[in-house]
């Protein structure tokens, strides 16, 4: 998200035409204050770890409530027009199902602030990618950053790549060792639970 936010294409690109010799050329944004908007399936993990960044308010859509995350977060259960037309930061880390698929586009980017940031890290089809390169090119929204794309990887050539107000990495989120080595423990006391017959720690609800 902070690579999003700063833009380091766009900075570059300045830099090589002599365009960094003021302070103003360097500006960009910030996390404090904006409204963060969560599309997700869980317990809005993300939109917890940038509490930490004094954000604004937190709204999420999603099929079920999140009790515990209203009352730490003091997070709101939004439709997802309200979330569209009130968020800075849209933050999609549901998961991909019929009713998920491509639930950003043309339309729901049109609902959005110019000054609005998507953050994908959940699949690339959560996003209708044609939609979002018009969206980009347009300036209807001002940026994004995808971690997830379709297909993965993307096509070198691909019209995103193109695109300064756009930062693509390659479905890396998960990319610590320590990180990968919790998953597979998950993974480990999920499958001795289920052979067990006992609740499984990290039931996936969908």
């Amino acid at each position: 998200m902070l690579p999003v936010m700063s833009r380091p294409r766009s900075l570059q690109q300045r830099q090589g035409n002599g365009g960094l010799g003021s302070r103003s050329g360097c500006v960009e944004w910030n996390l404090r204050g904006r409204h963060v908007a969560s599309l997700d399936s869980e317990e809005l993990a993300v939109a917890r770890r940038l509490r930490g960044f004094d954000v604004g308010d937190i709204v999420y859509f999603g099929r079920r409530r999140k009790t515990e995350a209203e009352k730490t977060l003091n997070a709101q259960k939004v439709s997802l027009d309200e979330l569209l037309v009130a968020a800075d930061i849209v933050i999609v880390t549901c998961a991909l199902t019929e009713d998920t698929t491509h639930i950003l586009d043309s339309n729901a980017f049109k609902k959005m602030k110019p000054t609005a940031i998507v953050v994908n890290t959940a699949r690339g089809g959560c996003i209708d990618q044609n939609a979002l390169v018009d969206a980009l090119t347009s300036q209807r929204i001002a940026a994004a950053g995808l971690d997830v794309t379709t297909p993965e990887p993307l096509p070198i050539l691909h019209p995103l790549f193109k695109l300064d107000n756009c930062v693509i990495t390659p479905h890396i989120g998960s990319a610590t060792s320590d990180c990968r080595r919790a998953m597979a423990m998950l993974a480990v006391n999920n499958m001795l639970a289920s052979l067990t017959g006992k609740e499984m720690p990290a039931r996936v609800n969908v």
